[in-house]
């Protein structure tokens, strides 16, 4: 027996490793780019640039969202079957490391980070300084909203994104790399100003400069940093918005994972999930704004506001 299982090992063997060098699987596509040719040129960074958005508005801004509307009670769950989201409903232990949606957000984020620093790094070797600024001062944006996306649900973040031996940091040294990023990118959009050809190489919607201000502003509020963060908000013009755009071929994802499904959470009520002491009055014009009545079928309260549509447009 033992002489029959030694030959059909070595048999195997020999049949693996006569496969293995006479058929060479290699998968490589020849017509693609590769990824020192794409952070190699202006255009290629600006592709890489824009899918920072649709990936952070996808998975990070939706998984915020849904998470945080069922942690805080404006939302009801629909559906326990949507496993994720009932561990938020319930609350406490309920929501643990198996929980995939708060996975998504984590490596997701991570991912956002990690492409800003390439797309960052990457424009110091843009001749074009204008562009570059454009470049940088894009990229950190979608750096800033992930690093502090980290800070807000995590008590420790990766101190480094990309390295093979990343450290943790507390949350609150989160928000301050988060400010650092940005007063980074401000100085270098102040230094060289952004070029309107690198604004029409994104989508439309998102003002650079002002968004910094409103992101420093909010991450220097969560760290306690009052002063910084008075001053930041200051800076913003109030004139000037910034929005995520969407269309069919890049839907709005909160529409469309939850307002078209009816499968998922809506809002709790006309209270928005305050409580009774503190809650809107029903003339309060955030509750027909956020809010819909369905007359027939339950749940009675829907979403309305900046999901109500697969184009209807999110402020950053």
């Amino acid at each position: 027996m033992k002489k029959i299982f030694q030959s059909i090992l070595y048999t195997g063997l020999a049949a693996v490793l006569m496969t293995a060098g006479g058929c060479k699987k290699d998968f490589t596509n020849p017509t693609a780019a590769t990824s020192v040719q794409v952070l190699g040129s202006a255009k290629g960074l600006a592709g890489v640039a824009v899918g920072l958005q649709r990936t952070y508005t996808a998975n990070v801004g939706y998984g915020l969202s849904d998470a945080n509307g069922l942690l805080t009670g404006e939302t009801i769950l629909l559906n326990a079957g949507n496993t994720s989201e009932f561990q938020f409903s319930t609350g406490g232990t309920a929501v643990d490391g198996t929980n995939a949606l708060l996975g998504n957000v984590w490596s997701t984020a991570s991912k956002v980070i990690y492409d800003a620093n390439n797309v960052i790094t990457g424009a110091a070797s843009v001749t074009d300084k204008g562009y570059a600024s454009g470049l940088i001062g894009y990229a950190t944006i979608f750096k800033a909203l992930s690093i502090g996306c980290q800070s807000e649900f995590w008590e420790k973040v990766p101190d480094t994104i990309g390295t093979t031996a990343t450290a943790f940091i507390d949350r609150t040294q989160g928000y301050a790399r988060a400010i650092a990023a940005i007063d980074k990118a401000l100085a270098t959009i102040s230094a060289n100003a952004i070029s309107s050809s690198f604004l029409t190489d994104i989508p439309a919607g998102v003002d650079i400069v002002n968004t910094l201000y409103a992101l420093k502003a909010r991450y220097s509020l969560f760290a306690g940093n009052y002063a910084a963060a008075l001053t930041a908000a200051n800076a913003v013009d109030l004139t000037k918005k910034s929005v995520f755009s969407f269309e069919a071929a890049n839907p709005n994802p909160i529409y469309n994972s939850v307002a078209s499904t009816n499968n998922v959470y809506q809002p709790v009520d006309s209270t928005l999930g305050l409580p009774a002491a503190i809650a809107p009055d029903l003339t309060d014009k955030r509750i027909p704004f956020y809010t819909l009545i369905n007359p027939t079928i339950n749940p009675r309260f829907r979403l309305n506001g900046f999901w109500i549509t697969a184009s209807t447009a999110i402020p950053v």
